[in-house]
């Protein structure tokens, strides 16, 4: 019985102290701003972009392609750039998804450092032939 609460005394106070230091612990909001999905169907491939932007920091895109024709063997880290309202030009994403090769590959494109804008585009240049796949939105404030 001794034990036991011994055991229970020091568990509060353990407690005790975890909410004390969570109380002095400032927190970190993080907001995500999730734009509608588009879609981009030419030369029997079908991509479909949708955006998440964290703080207007870090900007990913969730990425799905789907053909039954073609060897989908891109680099999309090379093949994707952003555009914003400004014109500034942003290259070289991060890629985290399937690698190149095969039929369906989903993943994600993620940017960082941009400037803040209220429209951008994103532009992935020569898969199955076509130049430029646009995709464009506007975000509110």
């Amino acid at each position: 019985m001794k034990k036991f609460i011994t055991l229970s005394l020091l568990s509060l106070g353990v407690l005790s102290a975890c909410n004390a230091d969570l109380t002095s612990v400032d927190t970190i909001e993080i907001s995500e701003q999730t734009l509608e999905s588009q879609t981009n169907s030419e030369a029997m491939v079908t991509i479909e972009v949708a955006p998440r932007i964290y703080d207007r920091k870090e900007w990913v895109f969730d990425v799905s392609i789907a053909t039954h024709s073609v060897e989908l063997d891109h680099d999309l880290s090379k093949l994707a750039t952003l555009i914003d309202l400004d014109g500034n030009l942003y290259e070289n994403p991060g890629w985290e998804g399937d690698p190149p090769g095969g039929h369906h590959r989903e993943g994600q494109l993620i940017f960082t450092e941009l400037a803040v804008s209220p429209q951008f585009t994103l532009n992935l240049q020569n898969i199955a032939g076509i130049e430029d796949r646009i995709f464009t939105w506007s975000m509110s404030k």
